[in-house]
């Protein structure tokens, strides 16, 4: 989706298919001015910039203004980037992620290709959009996710990275027939740790329910089993429901066939059959 709408800003930027608003504001924000003149406090704000740490896969930071003709068609497209990436875009890696995009911009400008301006600082976007969905992230499957042909089914390319035990959670059937984990400081839940990308998270966040409070996600940290001392941060979906209820038919099987294939200890496996058999 965000490559997509990505993809739309260019062929609108490319056919001139778009009207800028002169009553907004040229972008400033996150280290980047645009302007279409150069002043003497400009240059010396951009001349002394701040020592900024790089985070992430975003790139570096640092004051920049970004002088053009087109001064209000770049801060039309900054904004326009600035809604796309929303969701990405925080208090750390911001100034990163609009210092790419200056950068692209003052290089383009430097050739005097007006129009390029407009769609280097694009193709920028782009780029980073790349890293942002390839980006690796940690799954804990305790249920029926860690069945390997409904996982291929639902995130296509998700791919093992270990088996892993959750301490202080126990697994349960809830009211809706579905699995879950409540805390129990006695007890574990063992189950499989996926790699995914923010795209398989946002299909999960789908058929989670999560927007319909069905299950929320949590950031946790798991204990590898064959490695006790390796931990990983991963993210978790937990039900809203958590009153003990009975599996929906085949529900419970494809969480043990799901268990078995993937090597979870036998006597876990003896645990989920004799507790919701």
């Amino acid at each position: 989706m965000m490559l997509k709408r990505i993809e739309d800003l260019q062929v609108k930027v490319s056919a001139k298919n778009f009207i800028v608003d002169k009553d907004v504001n040229l972008w400033g924000g996150a280290d980047v001015v645009i302007t279409d003149v150069m002043t003497k406090d400009l240059e010396l704000w951009q001349g002394n910039p701040p020592f900024v740490v790089g985070v992430g896969k975003l790139g570096f930071a640092g004051r920049q203004v970004v002088c053009t003709k087109l001064a209000s068609e770049l801060s039309y497209v900054f904004y326009e980037l600035k809604d796309i990436f929303q969701e990405y875009i925080d208090y750390n890696n911001k100034y990163e992620f609009y210092g790419r995009l200056a950068s692209a911009a003052r290089i383009a400008d430097s050739y005097k290709d007006e129009k390029n301006v407009l769609i280097e600082t694009i193709n920028e976007a782009k780029r980073m959009a790349e890293e942002i969905i390839n980006i690796a992230y940690y799954y804990f499957a305790y249920g029926s996710n860690m069945n390997s042909v409904q996982m291929s089914e639902r995130c296509p390319g998700a791919m093992i990275e270990a088996r892993v035990r959750l301490q202080g959670f126990r697994f349960i059937i809830n009211e809706r027939g579905v699995g879950s984990i409540i805390e129990d400081s006695l007890s574990h839940t063992d189950g499989i740790l996926w790699s995914i990308t923010k795209e398989h998270i946002d299909i999960l966040d789908e058929r989670e329910g999560v927007k319909h409070n069905t299950y929320f996600r949590k950031n946790i940290t798991v204990m590898g089993l064959e490695q006790i001392e390796r931990q990983y941060e991963a993210l978790v979906y937990i039900a809203s429901n958590n009153k003990l209820g009975k599996p929906r038919p085949g529900y419970l099987e494809r969480v043990i066939e799901g268990a078995q294939e993937n090597g979870i200890d036998s006597a876990y496996i003896r645990i989920l059959k004799q507790n919701w058999e």
